[in-house]
C-alpha cells in the first residue's frame, strides 16, 4: 500500500493536468494505493492533448486511484504519506516551517522534487519507479546474466561498429559489417534501410524524455523499437533506473531487455565483463555504447557520430532525417518544455571532452577506434577512416607515397586522370591530417597490412597507385592488395615525368591535372585558413569579451576590494576603541572583583549577623509563646473563678433584682426591708459585701433602739400569713 501525496495545491488548469498525466504515467509501475492532489478546478479533460496513448484514455475518467481534492494537504497530511512529490520544488514547503523535506525523510517518507520548470524533472520521475519498489539486485543479477550470454555469442568476432544518428550516418553505404558487431543505439531503428545493411545485434536507448517519457514521440519511439525487435530480435540495453517503468510498459521486451546500473563516482569503466557498472555521462555514446563496444571487441568503429560546427548552437546537434522521428519533434517539445532549457555549447564542449576521455582510456588499454563517416568531435575527427570522406559510387584511388619528401606520386597520379576522390596515405593524407601509420621510406609489409585493413570494409573499386615503394617489397604489397582491388598499379616515377603538361581531352579542364591537384591543394589550403581564421577570430572576441569582462570584473573588484578596505579600515579603528574599552572593562572587572570579594566579607558577616538575629527571635518567639501559654493558663483559671463566683452569687442576684423591682415601689421596698429575716438580712449583707463591696446592713435607728415592726408589715416575700388588725365592726 502506497499512499502518495502532491504538494502544493494546484491553481492553474494546465499545470493541473500536466501533473495528472505524469502521475498517470509514471507512478502506475509501482501500483499505487491512492495518489491525492489538492485542488478546486474542474477541467474539461484530466490530460491535455499529445501525450501517449497509455496516459490518454485517462482524458475523461481518473484511475481509481488518483483523487483531485480542494480541502488543503497539512504537514500532517504529508507525515501520514509514503511518498510526496513537489512539482514546484523543495520551497513549497518552506509556508510550513524549515527543513520540512529534511524532516520527511527522516521518518521514512520518501520525497521527490519533481519541479515542472526543471530540465530534469521527467528523470527525478523516473526515480520513483526505480527507487520504491528496491528491487534492483534482481535486475542487475539477471540483466548481468543475458550480458554474459551476450557476450560468449559474439566471442568469435573481433570488430563493433556503433551506429549513431547524426546525418553523415548516411554514409554507411560506402563499407560492410558483416563481420562485426553491430550496435545502434536511439531512433536508428527508424532506419530500415540501414538496419537491413547493418542487422542490429544490440539496440542501446537512455533518454528519459525521447524513450521513456510521456509524449507522443516517445510512444512513437517505443511503437517502432517493438516491431523492428520483432523482426531482428535484437538485444536492448539501458540504464539501471529505467527498467521497471520501460518493462511495465512493454512487458514483451522485458525478457531481452539488460539495466546496467551506473555511478558518477565510478572511474570510466569499458569492461563490463569485469565490472558490471557504469561511469555517468550525459550522452548515450560515451554512458553506454563505448562501454559495451568495448566489452565486446578491441576494435570499435564509429559512424554518425558527427557534432557540430560551434557556431550552430541552437540545438544539440543535426540528426539524419532517417534516424530521426522528425514529425513528432514539435510534440516533445511541448510535453517537456523545459528539457530543452540548457546551454548547449556547454554540453557540448562537455560532450567533446568526454569522448576524448573514453578514447584515450581505451586506447591505453589496447583498444582501437576509427570514425567511419566525418565527424566535427576532436578526438574523432583525429581518428577518422581515410576513406571516412570519400564517396564509395565513384572509384577510389588510393596513393601511398611512404616517403613523405617525395611529391612524384601527385604527377604520378596526373598520369593515371585521377584528379578527384582520391586518398593519399604516407606521413600526411591529401588534405594535411596525419595518417596512421607513418609510413618508414619503401613501406614495410605492416605498414602496407594497415592499408589494406582500412581498405577491406570500402565497398567500392579501389585503385591502388604507389610511388617509391622499393622493388623488394613490391611484391609483397602486390601480394597483400591483390584481394581488395583488381586495379593495382605499383611504380617508382621517373623525374622527368614531374611537371609534364597534359594535352586537354573532352570534358576536361583546360589546367592540368598536376595544376588541378596544386588548385585543388590551394582550396584545401584557403578553406583551412579560412576555417582557421575564422576560429582565430572566434577566439579573439571571446578573448575581447573576456578581457572586457575582466576588466569590467577587474574594475567591479577593485571597487569592492576599496570598500572592503574602507570596511576593514573601519573594523579596525572599531576594534581598536573596542580593545580600549576592553581594557577599561578589565580593570573596572578588577575593581569591581575587590569590591565583590568585600562585599563577600560583608555578606558573610552579615549572614552570621543575620543567623544571630534569626536564632534569637526564634528564642523571643518561644519565650513570648511560653509567655501567652501562662497567659492563657491564668486566664483559664481566672474564667473559672469567674464562673464559681457567678454561681455562688446567683442567689444574691435574685435577690437584687426582686430588689430591683421593689425599689421602683417604694412602701413595698420599705415593707420589704422591715420584714426581711434578719438571718436572711446579714447572710446576704455579707455575701453582697464581699463579692460586690456593697455594705446593705441597716442603720442602727436612732437612740440605738430597734424599732419594732409593726403588725402587718411583713416580709413581702415572707410565706408566714401577714397579721391583720381586726377593726370593729361598724
Amino acid at each position: 500500500m502506497t499512499a502518495i501525496v502532491y504538494y502544493p495545491a494546484f491553481e492553474e488548469t494546465e499545470h493541473l493536468q500536466q501533473q495528472i498525466a505524469r502521475a498517470c504515467w509514471y507512478l502506475s509501475p509501482i501500483a499505487p494505493s491512492s495518489v491525492r492532489m489538492q485542488s478546486s478546478l474542474e477541467p474539461d479533460r484530466f490530460v491535455p492533448e499529445g501525450y501517449t496513448p497509455e496516459v490518454e484514455r485517462f482524458a475523461s475518467e481518473l484511475p481509481e486511484w488518483l483523487s483531485v481534492r480542494p480541502d488543503p494537504v497539512t504537514l500532517r497530511d504529508l507525515e501520514k504519506a509514503d511518498i510526496v512529490l513537489l512539482w514546484k520544488g523543495t520551497s513549497a514547503l518552506d509556508a510550513l516551517g524549515s527543513g520540512i523535506p529534511q524532516k520527511l525523510r527522516k521518518k521514512g517518507i520518501m520525497v521527490f522534487d519533481v519541479d515542472h520548470t526543471d530540465r530534469m524533472e521527467g528523470s527525478r520521475y523516473i526515480d520513483i519507479s526505480h527507487r520504491h519498489p528496491r528491487n534492483d539486485a534482481e535486475i542487475i543479477a539477471n540483466s548481468k546474466a543475458r550480458f554474459d550470454e551476450l557476450t560468449r555469442e559474439v566471442a568469435h568476432l573481433n570488430d563493433a561498429y556503433l551506429f549513431c544518428s547524426g546525418p553523415e550516418v548516411s554514409r554507411y553505404t560506402n563499407f560492410r559489417y558483416a563481420d562485426g558487431i553491430n550496435i545502434i543505439c536511439n531512433s536508428v531503428i527508424n532506419d530500415a534501410e540501414l538496419l537491413a545493411a547493418a542487422p542490429p545485434h544490440v539496440q542501446i536507448f537512455g533518454d528519459p524524455i525521447f524513450h521513456f517519457g510521456c509524449s507522443q514521440y516517445a510512444h512513437e519511439f517505443r511503437q517502432k523499437l517493438t516491431e523492428t525487435h520483432e523482426q531482428y530480435g535484437y538485444r536492448c540495453i539501458v540504464p539501471m533506473k529505467y527498467f521497471n517503468l520501460f518493462t511495465f510498459w512493454q512487458p514483451e521486451l522485458a525478457a531481452s531487455t539488460m539495466a546496467v546500473p551506473f555511478d558518477v563516482k565510478l572511474d570510466i569503466n569499458l569492461d563490463l565483463e569485469a565490472n558490471f557498472l557504469l561511469h555517468t555521462t550525459d550522452n548515450i555514446l560515451t554512458f553506454l555504447m563505448l562501454p559495451v563496444g568495448c566489452t565486446l571487441a578491441n576494435n570499435v568503429y564509429l559512424l554518425g557520430c558527427d557534432g557540430r560546427p560551434l557556431n550552430q548552437n541552437d540545438y544539440f546537434w543535426k540528426h539524419n532525417e532517417k534516424t530521426q522521428f522528425v514529425g513528432q519533434m514539435n510534440n516533445i517539445q511541448e510535453v517537456h518544455p523545459s528539457f530543452f532549457k540548457l546551454d548547449y555549447d556547454e554540453y557540448y564542449l562537455r560532450h567533446c571532452d568526454n569522448v576524448q576521455a573514453y578514447v584515450e582510456t581505451g586506447e591505453r588499454a589496447g583498444k582501437h577506434f576509427q570514425m567511419l563517416t566525418p565527424s566535427h568531435i576532436p578526438a574523432l575527427r583525429a581518428r577518422e577512416h581515410p576513406f571516412a570522406r570519400a564517396d564509395a559510387t565513384q572509384k577510389l584511388t588510393v596513393g601511398l607515397e611512404p616517403n613523405a619528401g617525395n611529391s612524384q606520386l601527385t604527377d604520378a597520379l596526373s598520369e593515371y586522370g585521377q584528379a578527384s576522390n582520391t586518398v593519399v596515405l604516407g606521413n600526411t593524407t591529401a588534405d594535411g591530417r596525419v595518417a596512421q601509420p607513418v609510413f618508414a621510406d619503401g613501406g614495410s609489409d605492416e605498414e602496407m597490412q594497415w592499408v589494406a585493413d582500412q581498405m577491406q570494409r570500402w565497398i567500392g573499386p579501389v585503385a591502388i597507385r604507389s610511388n617509391g615503394i622499393a622493388p623488394d617489397n613490391v611484391d609483397a604489397v602486390q601480394r597483400i592488395f591483390s584481394p581488395l582491388s583488381e586495379d593495382i598499379q605499383l611504380k617508382t616515377m621517373a623525374p622527368t615525368v614531374t611537371s609534364k603538361q597534359k594535352t586537354r581531352e573532352p570534358g576536361q579542364s583546360s589546367l592540368s591535372l598536376q595544376q588541378s591537384f596544386d588548385l585543388a591543394d590551394l582550396a584545401y589550403d584557403l578553406a583551412k585558413h579560412r576555417l582557421d581564421v575564422q576560429n582565430e577570430e572566434r577566439k579573439v572576441k571571446s578573448l575581447t569579451q573576456l578581457v572586457g569582462d575582466q576588466s569590467q570584473a577587474l574594475s567591479a573588484l577593485g571597487s569592492k576590494h576599496e570598500a572592503l578596505l574602507e570596511e576593514h579600515r573601519a573594523l579596525l579603528d572599531g576594534h581598536r576603541a573596542l580593545l580600549q574599552e576592553l581594557t577599561a572593562t578589565k580593570k573596572s572587572l578588577s575593581e569591581f572583583r575587590g569590591q565583590l570579594s568585600d562585599i563577600k566579607n560583608t555578606h558573610s558577616t552579615e549572614n552570621a549577623l543575620q543567623q544571630e538575629r534569626t536564632k534569637n527571635l526564634k528564642l523571643e518567639q518561644k519565650l513570648d509563646h511560653t509567655r501567652l501559654s501562662d497567659r492563657v493558663r491564668i486566664l483559664g483559671e481566672r474564667q473559672a473563678k469567674v464562673e464559681e463566683q457567678q454561681k455562688a452569687v446567683q442567689p444574691a442576684a435574685r435577690h437584687f433584682a426582686a430588689m430591683e423591682r421593689f425599689q421602683s415601689n417604694e412602701p413595698d421596698y420599705q415593707r420589704f426591708t422591715r420584714h426581711l429575716q434578719k438571718a436572711e438580712l446579714e447572710q446576704f449583707s455579707e455575701e453582697a459585701k464581699s463579692v460586690y463591696g456593697l455594705d446593705l446592713t441597716p442603720p442602727d435607728p436612732p437612740g440605738g433602739k430597734q424599732v419594732s415592726r409593726p403588725p402587718g408589715d411583713e416580709h413581702p416575700c415572707s410565706t408566714e400569713p401577714r397579721h391583720r388588725t381586726h377593726e370593729p365592726e361598724g
